[in-house]
């Protein structure tokens, strides 16, 4: 399976931009990946397939906690779960990841 151009998360268009090391925003940092919420860009650092598809995953779980607000408030571990299981699913299917 390929990596996607672009990324849907709660209906915020996210652009996805492989690098391949000196051409990546994140060149000087420990990173294998980063979302950009004022650009809206996911950046994955080039490696195999599967480690940069949860690598991708990783950056969803970012766009969809910023997106949902999860983390104001008092953290409650099983509204967490509820919530983050419903949208990621969602964001799976609206992007043809699975059916």
């Amino acid at each position: 399976m390929k990596i996607p151009e672009k990324i849907n998360i709660l209906s915020t268009i996210y652009t996805v931009t492989i690098h391949n090391g000196s051409d990546s925003p994140m060149e000087h940092k420990e990173l294998d990946g980063e979302i950009d919420f004022i650009e809206k860009r996911i950046h994955l650092r080039k490696d195999s397939i599967d480690n940069m598809y949860k690598v991708l995953l990783h950056e969803i779980v970012h766009g969809i906690i910023s997106n949902m607000d999860l983390l104001s408030g008092e953290f409650d571990e099983e509204r967490f779960c509820q919530n983050m299981s419903s949208v990621l699913g969602d964001t799976l299917i609206r992007n043809g990841m699975i059916k």
